[in-house]
């Protein structure tokens, strides 16, 4: 079949009109295409994120000095100062806990130095300190690192001994150590022979 000229010329103008009809949607095409790569580019990476945080009801202490595993410990917020002791393994042999308050709560990004005991404390602990001449322990001015040397008494005991000494004051005898949380007749019992309350 021949075509006309005018035929010919409606021919080529439809098919340059498709053209630039399917230029048109194959470039919008392109571009979202494009829009949705830069999107999945810019999204955050994982690993930047940063480290997590303590849990909620938890605080990171750093415990040095003389205890037996020194670093970085997380416990709970309501911990003690003597829990920190025992989460670090407890005291090295010449820890001196004479200025260490046991029942303090810790405090998020505390640092807990625990000193060594000095010559001259060692000195004054051989010559007598605290213990009469049979040895015991006075526990109205003993320590709470010289309350350890006693055996029965640990780091909490002798946390709670010193802090209900600082509220209620002296003991007027062995048998008011029954009013400390965690001292019954039986503990005292145990641990009477080597202390006094004078």
């Amino acid at each position: 079949m021949q075509l006309t000229q005018p035929q010919k010329i409606i021919l080529a103008s439809g098919i340059v009109i498709l053209l630039i009809i399917g230029g048109y949607f194959l470039s919008k095409s392109m571009s979202n295409d494009e829009i949705v790569l830069n999107s999945i580019s810019e999204a955050p990476n994982s690993e930047d994120k940063p480290a997590a945080a303590p849990h909620r009801g938890q605080v990171v202490v750093y415990i040095a000095g003389a205890v037996r595993n020194e670093g970085v410990i997380r416990l709970d917020a309501a911990s003690r100062v003597y829990e920190a002791l025992e989460a670090a393994g407890g005291l090295q042999e010449k820890a001196d806990l004479s200025k260490i308050n046991l029942a303090e709560k810790v405090k998020d990004g505390q640092k807990i130095e625990i000193p060594y005991i000095t010559v001259e404390q060692n000195v004054h602990s051989e010559s007598g300190g605290v213990a009469n001449q049979d040895g015991k322990i006075n526990v109205n001015v003993a320590t709470a690192s010289e309350l350890l040397k006693v055996k029965g008494i640990g780091e909490k005991m002798a946390a709670d001994i010193m802090a209900y000494r600082k509220e209620h004051g002296k003991f007027s005898s062995l048998t008011d150590l029954q009013k400390v949380k965690g001292i019954g007749a039986g503990k005292l019992s145990k641990i009477k022979e080597y202390i006094i309350a004078q």
